[in-house]
C-alpha cells in the first residue's frame, strides 16, 4: 500500500490550504487501487465528525459504466463512494466545474476538493475565498 507520504514524494498528492488534490498518479503508483487514498482517509478524515468530500471529475458514458476499473470517471466515483458513505461522510461527484455550476455550488461546504489534471477544477483566488473549510 502506497502511504501519503510516499505518494507526496512521488509528487502525486499535494495539500494545499486544506484541500486534498488527488492525482491520478498516486493511482497507478498505488498499483490502480484505491489504497493510498484510503489511507489518508482513515488516518485525516476519522476525526469524529463527517466530513463533505466534492470530486470533480469527467463523464466517461458507456465506457465508464462497461469498465469498472476506470475509476477517474462520475460512473466509478474513484470507487469509494459506499466506503465514504458508510463511514457517515457526504460524498458529491460532479462533472459540472463551470462558474455557477454544481461543484462551485457545494464547495463552500467542502472538507475536502479532489481533481483530476485531465477534468481539472481550478481552484482560483476567487473559489479559495468562498470555501468556508
Amino acid at each position: 500500500m502506497l502511504s501519503l507520504a510516499a505518494a507526496s514524494r512521488l509528487g502525486a498528492c499535494t495539500l494545499s490550504r486544506g484541500v486534498f488534490n488527488a492525482s491520478f498518479t498516486a493511482l497507478r503508483a498505488a498499483g490502480g487501487s484505491v489504497d493510498a487514498v484510503r489511507e489518508y482517509a482513515t488516518g485525516d478524515l476519522t476525526d469524529g465528525k463527517p466530513k463533505t468530500i466534492l470530486a470533480v471529475l469527467y463523464k466517461a458514458g458507456e465506457n465508464g459504466k462497461r469498465q469498472p476499473k476506470l475509476l477517474g470517471c462520475v460512473e466509478n466515483e474513484l470507487g469509494l463512494r459506499s466506503w465514504l458513505e458508510s463511514r457517515g461522510h457526504t460524498f458529491i461527484v460532479t462533472d459540472d466545474k463551470g462558474p455557477g455550476g454544481v461543484a462551485d455550488k457545494h464547495l463552500p461546504d467542502a472538507d475536502i476538493v479532489i481533481s483530476t489534471p485531465f477534468h481539472p477544477y481550478y481552484l482560483t483566488a476567487d473559489r479559495l475565498a468562498s470555501a468556508k473549510k
